[in-house]
């Protein structure tokens, strides 16, 4: 299975819009990835990002704890920082080996934020070309499905940015080189999963390792495409569209067996609805128990780190 690759400058043309919607709803009903090209971020603000992110990650970790993440057992998610195995997809038992920072404008305090100052600007910039991409890609899913309002989605996403009311957060992942003395034997890069929310935009950096899960569950590479973003749906669109569009599980996987010696990078924004959005099967032959869409992204992002709150019951 190739994981098709969409010119999503026919979006601009009005007579071209609609075609590249439906496009995208169907690779979303049978692929459920797909990479866009000519989507509209500068090149640039990648770059940056990346350049930053190198800079920020190659400090001693003391500093880079000088502004965590906030604990999402108790608090909702923030900007901050988040250590090796601290987030694990694929249960307790298996030590995911990546660090990360994730950034929401309006949570960016300032005594705490300066341990990032290398990296926050950037990931402001980008951040805000995300949520303009983010709602084209919406209302491409709303015309795709022939909803009656085309507006429908950008209108349950009007709070990206604000921390007290949305979720969507810009992340920069990093997998550092490492061999099998450091980790034990149950390690992986990224665990198998479904993203929690509406859609998530990927930039991914030089280096592989992606798979997706085919139809037929098996997994494929989703390679490096250089001028592309990779687009996936999460949990909450899929149960808005009566299950019609695949939340498809993908992972980042070991590669050359368990010595690694090249670094890793990419970069994700996780488009989420609003706090007080209530999702339910837009298909009334399809129904699903509405569920708020906070009460869903909290669910998961506690099931996820769980090995969190276990560090926080020996400390306590």
């Amino acid at each position: 299975m190739d994981i098709p690759v969409i010119d999503f400058s026919r979006y601009n043309e009005s007579e071209t819009r609609l075609s590249v919607a439906e496009e995208i709803v169907r690779t979303l009903e049978t692929v459920g990835f797909l990479y866009l090209k000519n989507h509209g971020i500068p090149a640039d603000q990648v770059t940056k990002v990346n350049d930053a992110a190198k800079v920020y990650f190659e400090q001693d970790v003391s500093i880079k704890k000088q502004f965590l993440r906030p604990n999402v057992q108790f608090e909702s998610p923030g900007s901050g920082y988040s250590e090796i195995g601290l987030e694990r997809l694929d249960g307790l038992n298996v030590t995911e080996v990546k660090e990360s920072f994730d950034m929401i404008p309006s949570h960016l305090p300032p005594d705490e934020s300066a341990s990032a100052s290398v990296l926050i600007p950037p990931l402001v910039e980008l951040y805000r070309s995300c949520v303009n991409l983010t709602n084209q890609i919406n209302h491409c899913i709303a015309l795709g499905l022939k909803l009656e309002d085309e507006n429908f989605f950008i209108k349950n996403h009007k709070g990206m940015g604000n921390r007290d009311a949305n979720s969507s957060l810009l992340r920069v992942l990093h997998y550092p080189a490492f061999d099998e003395t450091q980790y034990g034997d149950a390690i992986t890069r990224l665990g198998a999963h479904t993203d929690y929310g509406m859609v998530t935009i990927l930039f991914q950096c030089d280096v592989g390792g992606l798979e997706v899960e085919t139809l037929d569950n098996v997994y494929v590479a989703a390679p490096v495409i250089p001028d592309t973003v990779l687009i996936n749906i999460g949990d909450l669109l899929q149960d808005w569209t009566g299950g019609r569009l695949k939340a498809t599980r993908h992972r980042v996987q070991l590669q050359g067996g368990v010595s690694h010696t090249q670094v890793r990078r990419s970069i994700a924004f996780f488009a989420e609805p609003d706090y007080n959005t209530v999702v339910e099967s837009l298909d009334p032959a399809k129904y699903l128990k509405p569920k708020a869409a906070k009460d869903h992204i909290f669910k998961r992002y506690r099931e996820t780190h769980l090995f969190q709150q276990n560090i926080q019951i020996l400390l306590s």
